[in-house]
């Protein structure tokens, strides 16, 4: 625990954001689904108790849409009688696809949890990371939670939880992220794709999208980037027909895959938000990419 400057003890949590290779849309339906933390994005979190309840991130006000984030995760310390100052600093896009409120509800209990001198374990920090996630996005799935809490590529079950995958050494392809500029909200993506996945062939794309999900972290766990490039773009062609890839990040998609990716396909929700695209270990046209598409890509580590 540090000390502010108004000399008022304070505790810090952070967490990081993700990516999602495989299982988006699919995973609310009981699907398996593959995602990685991305170290490179992080959410920080400072509590200190005070006379009211005042949250602010990256220097804004949003006292009024996070009080009762805030305040339900202190009745999950037993803090319920005390008020609490957040100061939270994020370099995460929002309403990106990149588990920005999965972050935030797990740096959050991380803080608490250093307040309280109980920390929780990655399964307890996951589940209670969920709920509160639930304040924005309605019924979670739990995945993001899940691998923002374990910090570590993961496959995941709906109900059954997390596994956390053993990589290969070297992986021979490079991962990299490409945000769209475009926001969309990840409930209204939901509802979208619903009819798609509760559609008559529902449980024939479930097992396809299973068998996708093993495919791809068998890859990345066997350093088998065909495999994990034939997973990609199965899923992609899932997500197209459920109609949440937008325009944009079509075109990004088509323009990577045109640049030598292996594949690529949303991460995320859809209807905006990130590209991920898997290129070999050597490819070096990444500047001349960015030119094209006007925007950064982000390498994802494993």
């Amino acid at each position: 625990m540090k000390t502010s400057s108004t000399g008022i003890p304070t505790t810090r949590g952070e967490a990081h954001g993700k990516a999602i290779i495989v299982g988006e849309h699919a995973v609310v339906y009981g699907a398996e689904a593959l995602a990685v933390p991305i170290k490179s994005m992080w959410f920080t979190v400072h509590l200190e108790v005070g006379t009211s309840t005042k949250v602010t991130v990256s220097g804004q006000d949003c006292t009024s849409e996070l009080a009762s984030l805030l305040e339900e995760a202190q009745v999950m310390f037993d803090f319920q009688d005390l008020r609490f100052n957040m100061r939270a600093e994020t370099n995460i896009p929002m309403a990106a696809g990149l588990g920005s409120s999965a972050a935030l509800a797990i740096s959050i209990l991380r803080a608490f949890g250093a307040k309280a001198n109980k920390p929780l374990e990655n399964k307890e920090l996951a589940r209670l990371g969920n709920i509160l996630e639930a304040k924005f996005h309605g019924t979670p799935s739990g995945l993001d939670a899940a691998v923002v809490a374990f910090n570590s590529p993961i496959l995941f079950r709906k109900g059954e939880g997390a596994f956390s995958l053993n990589l290969a050494a070297s992986f021979p392809g490079r991962l990299f992220l490409i945000h769209s500029g475009e926001q969309a909200s990840t409930r209204v993506m939901v509802e979208k794709a619903r009819p798609y996945f509760m559609s008559a062939d529902g449980p024939r794309i479930i097992s396809e999208f299973n068998s996708l999900a093993r495919e791809a972290s068998y890859g990345l766990q066997s350093s088998n980037l065909e495999a994990v490039g034939h997973a990609m773009e199965g899923a992609h062609a899932h997500l197209l027909r459920a109609g949440v890839v937008s325009d944009r990040q079509r075109h990004i998609i088509e323009t990577c895959v045109e640049f030598g990716a292996t594949s690529a396909k949303i991460t995320g929700a859809g209807g905006g938000g990130s590209v991920i695209a898997l290129f070999r270990a050597d490819w070096d046209g990444k500047k001349e990419l960015e030119s094209r598409l006007s925007a950064n890509l982000l390498e994802v580590y494993l």
